[in-house]
C-alpha cells in the first residue's frame, strides 16, 4: 500500500512544476481589474495537474467513476481492482477542454498468470477513437510483476479488458492498484456571475483544484470538500456553506475602499466579502491587500485577525509621530477614549502608536478599529497585512466578539465617558441587525462621513463593509457579539473610506426621543406629518429611514427655519437632522 501511494503521489508532487516564471505573475495578478484579461494572456503559466485518479480506496479523492463487468471486483484487504480473466473495467470519459499533453497511467499488478493471458487497453486519444493494445511489462523486464503504462497523446477515453482464459490458465489474474490521467493547464482560473464553485461554466479555465489557483470575481459558494493552492478574492465573494469544506494553502482578501456616492445605497455583490458556515482550513498565510485611496492621508480600517509588526508588508516600516524621513512608511493612530474622559474634550484624543511600545509586537488587534495612513512619498499604495493558517480559529468567519472598553474619570460629563473605537470583526459585511442586543450601549454605532460623525441604530439593516472602523458609546466595560448572517435584501450599505481630517471633531451622543416628538421649544418638531425646522446654524440635511434602517427620503434644508412635508405611509421612523454641529436623532411614529 505505501509503495502505491508512493507511486502516485510523486507523481502528483510533480504537478506543481510551473512551466513559465512566477516571478512576474504575482505583479499580473496583484490588481484584481486585471483578472479578466491575465487569465487569457500568455502571462498566465501553466502546470501540470492530475485531475482524474482512481486508487480503489472508497476515498472522497478517488474522482474518476468506472464500471465494472465480467467478474471485475475491488479486493477489500488490498483496495484494489481484482481482474479475472474475461472481465473489465470502463472509465468514465475525460472532457479535455482546457488541458493539453493529457496522458493517462495505469498501475499494475499480475498474478499467476501463463503465456497468452492478456490485458488489453482500449483507449481514444488524437490519433483515433478506442483503439486496441496490450499492456505488458518493459521488454527488458519481462518477468515483472508489477508495472505501469502510459497512453498518451491527449488520450480522454479508457477501458481495461482481460483476455479469456486459454489452455492451461491457472485462475491468473490482473491487479489494478490506480488510474489517473494529468495534463497542462493554465495555473490561474477567473470565477464570474454566481454559482457553486464545481459549475465549470462559471471558471475562465475550469474549476481549480489540487496545485491550481482561484482568481474569485463573482459570487462562488462552495457545498462539497474542495481543495487548491490558492484563492483570491477581489470585488465578490465566497460563501462555504454547512456541507461545504475549503482547504486552502493561501487566502488572499483584497479591499479597496473608497467613499461612494453623496446617498446610501443597497448593498451589491461588488462588495468583498467571505463567509463560512461550514469548514475552512488555511495551511499556511491568510492574507488582506488593503489599497489605501490616497497615500499621505488617515483611513480608517481594522482587521478580522491580529496583525503582528513581522505580518506587515515587508517593504513597508512603522512610524512614529517623530519620524521626519519619506519613503515606504506606515503611521497608525489609536483613540484614547480615556485621555476624552479625563480631559472633558472630544478634540486631540488622538494617540499615534510608536513600534517602541509594542513589548509583544501587536500592531492591530481583531475587532479594533485605527487610522492608518501611508507616507506621502510611498512607491505603492497597496499593502499586505498576514496572519499564519494555524492561527486562524474555528469560529472564524462565524462568530466574533468585540471588547468594549468604557473609559470614564471622577469628574466625566457623562457625554465624553465611554467612547471607544471598534472594527468588522469579520470578514464579510456585517447588518446592524447582527449585534445583538446590549444594555451596555447606547443603542447606536458611529461611522465618520468626511466632515463629521452619523450615527446610525443598532438592530438596524445598515451594512457595515469588511475592514471598517466604528465608535460606540457604552457606560459600562461589555462585549459586543455578532454571528454572520444572510444580508437582507433591505440591507443598506454605509459609506466608509473618507480620508479623515485632523481637525475633526470626535463624535457625539445623538439625541433621542422615543415618542411622537412635539413642542415648539426645539429646533425640530413635528406635526402630523410635518416637520418644523428652526434657528439651524447652517445648511443641512434630513435623512429619514424606515424601521429596517433603509433611507426613505433625504431632503437638504436651509439654515434658519423651515418646514418639510413628509409624504410617507404611517409607521415607526427614525428621523436624523444635521446643520453644522447640530446633529439630532428622533424616533417617531407617523399616523394617517
Amino acid at each position: 500500500m505505501k509503495k502505491k501511494h508512493l507511486r502516485m503521489f510523486r507523481h502528483i508532487l510533480a504537478g506543481t512544476m510551473v512551466l513559465t516564471s512566477m516571478v512576474s505573475v504575482q505583479a499580473q495578478v496583484t490588481n484584481p481589474e486585471t483578472w479578466s484579461s491575465f487569465v487569457e494572456s500568455g502571462a498566465n503559466p501553466s502546470v501540470v495537474d492530475t485531475f482524474r485518479w482512481q486508487l480503489f480506496t472508497s476515498s472522497e479523492h478517488d474522482n474518476w467513476s468506472y464500471t465494472l463487468g465480467g467478474g471485475a471486483i475491488i479486493s477489500n484487504d488490498q483496495k484494489t481492482l481484482k481482474m479475472p480473466l474475461s472481465s473489465s473495467v470502463i472509465f468514465e470519459k475525460n472532457l479535455l477542454s482546457c488541458y493539453k499533453n493529457v496522458y493517462i497511467v495505469v498501475g499494475i499488478t499480475v498474478h499467476s498468470l501463463v503465456p497468452g493471458d492478456t490485458l488489453y487497453a482500449v483507449y481514444s486519444n488524437t490519433l483515433g477513437a478506442k483503439r486496441k493494445g496490450v499492456l505488458c511489462p518493459d521488454p527488458k523486464y519481462p518477468n515483472q510483476s508489477h508495472f505501469s503504462r502510459r497512453l498518451g497523446y491527449d488520450a480522454y477515453y479508457l477501458a481495461l479488458t482481460a483476455s479469456d482464459p486459454v489452455n492451461g490458465s491457472k485462475n491468473g489474474y490482473f491487479q489494478i492498484d490506480s488510474a489517473y490521467s494529468y495534463g497542462s493547464i493554465r495555473q490561474y482560473s477567473l470565477f464570474s456571475g454566481n454559482g457553486n464553485w464545481n459549475d465549470s461554466i462559471r471558471w475562465s479555465h475550469l474549476p481549480p483544484l489540487r496545485h491550481r489557483s482561484a482568481l474569485i470575481s463573482g459570487e462562488a459558494e462552495i457545498n462539497s470538500t474542495v481543495q487548491c493552492e490558492q484563492a483570491l478574492l477581489g470585488n465578490g465573494g465566497l460563501h462555504i456553506s454547512e456541507k461545504g469544506h475549503f482547504i486552502v494553502d493561501k487566502l488572499v482578501l483584497y479591499s479597496t475602499d473608497n467613499p461612494l456616492t453623496n446617498t446610501d445605497r443597497a448593498l451589491t455583490t461588488t462588495d468583498n466579502s467571505l463567509t463560512v458556515a461550514g469548514k475552512l482550513a488555511v495551511n499556511k498565510q491568510l492574507e488582506v491587500r488593503y489599497t489605501f485611496p490616497e497615500k499621505g492621508k488617515w483611513y480608517f480600517l481594522s482587521f478580522p485577525f491580529d496583525v503582528y509588526l513581522n505580518d506587515i508588508d515587508k517593504r513597508f516600516q512603522l512610524k512614529d509621530k517623530t519620524f521626519s524621513g519619506k519613503g515606504d512608511f506606515l503611521y497608525v493612530q489609536v483613540y484614547d477614549g480615556k485621555k476624552r474622559a479625563q480631559s472633558n474634550d472630544a478634540t486631540g484624543n488622538w494617540t499615534v502608536l510608536s513600534p517602541e511600545e509594542l513589548s509583544d509586537g501587536l500592531v492591530f488587534e481583531k475587532g479594533k478599529g485605527y487610522l492608518v495612513a501611508l507616507d506621502a512619498a510611498a512607491s505603492d499604495n497597496t499593502l499586505t497585512f498576514s496572519t499564519a493558517g494555524n492561527d486562524i480559529p474555528e469560529s472564524f468567519g462565524k462568530t466574533a466578539s468585540v471588547p468594549v472598553y468604557a473609559a470614564s474619570a471622577g469628574n466625566t460629563d457623562k457625554a465624553h465617558e465611554g467612547w471607544y473605537l471598534c472594527g468588522n470583526p469579520l470578514p464579510s459585511p456585517i447588518s446592524l441587525s447582527q449585534i445583538s442586543a446590549n444594555p451596555a450601549l447606547d443603542g447606536n454605532i458611529y461611522i465618520y462621513d468626511g466632515n463629521a460623525y452619523e450615527s446610525y441604530p443598532i438592530g438596524s439593516e445598515y451594512v457595515l463593509p469588511p475592514f471598517s472602523a466604528f465608535f460606540v458609546k457604552a457606560s459600562a466595560d461589555t462585549e459586543i457579539d455578532l454571528t454572520a448572517a444572510a444580508l437582507s435584501t433591505n440591507a443598506v450599505r454605509l459609506k466608509t473610506g473618507y480620508p479623515f481630517s485632523v481637525a475633526a471633531t470626535e463624535p457625539e451622543e445623538v439625541a433621542v426621543h422615543n415618542s411622537v416628538f412635539s413642542g415648539t421649544e426645539k429646533k425640530c418638531y413635528l406635526k402630523g406629518k410635518i416637520l418644523y425646522l428652526s434657528d439651524l446654524p447652517s445648511t443641512g440635511t434630513v435623512r429619514v429611514s424606515d424601521f429596517t434602517g433603509r433611507v426613505v427620503s433625504v431632503h437638504s434644508v436651509l439654515p434658519g427655519s423651515s418646514t418639510l412635508p413628509l409624504s410617507l405611509p404611517a409607521g415607526f421612523y427614525i428621523i436624523n437632522v444635521e446643520a453644522g454641529h447640530y446633529h439630532a436623532q428622533h424616533k417617531c411614529v407617523l399616523t394617517q
